[in-house]
């Protein structure tokens, strides 16, 4: 970079001075022949949450068009609110039909950990038995049916992703 961008040139190595030291790959070599004393909490194991019966569907999280993250910073703006005043929940057309549910219906999402409310969108080309649920509205009340779950395990859910009953109300 200091080759490319004349403000960096004061940090090429060579004039670093005494300011800037180089470190070490982390390892102790003190300590390697002791690691295997060192104690450490194994990680327990969560059970998967699997819900079941008609509706159930895989449920998934993310941002809107309208909205970033979780709507702390967006979910104040005027003109967003008129864009996009209510959260909504896509869902394919093959899904809806089958569950009886119409484009602008309200329905609810509902697992062991929580439930929202929200207005169907039927979305051409959404994949049948997926939900998308966006972050950022209605206080961001999505995050309810989320749950902690195994990092490692064989089906991890709570991290953009759950299991959930979806139903017309």
């Amino acid at each position: 970079i200091a080759q490319m961008v004349p403000g960096y040139s004061a940090l090429a190595e060579e004039a670093l001075g005494g300011w800037v030291g180089h470190t070490s790959t982390g390892r102790r070599p003190d300590l390697e022949e002791h690691l295997d004393e060192i104690p450490f909490s194994k990680i327990p194991e969560i059970p998967p949450k699997r819900e079941q019966g008609p509706g159930v569907m895989e449920i998934v999280f993310g941002s809107s068009r309208f909205h970033v993250g979780g709507g702390i910073r967006t979910g104040s703006s005027r003109r967003i609110a008129r864009f996009c005043p209510e959260g909504f929940a896509e869902i394919s057309f093959q899904d809806a039909e089958e569950l009886g549910i119409q484009d602008g219906d309200r329905i609810r999402i509902k697992n062991d950990n929580g439930s929202v409310v929200k207005k169907a969108k039927l979305v051409k080309g959404q994949p049948k038995g997926l939900v998308f649920l966006p972050w950022a509205f209605d206080d961001n009340d999505a995050m309810c049916l989320v749950t902690l779950s195994q990092v490692d395990g064989r089906d991890p859910e709570g991290w953009n992703s759950c299991k959930a009953n979806v139903q017309k109300i």
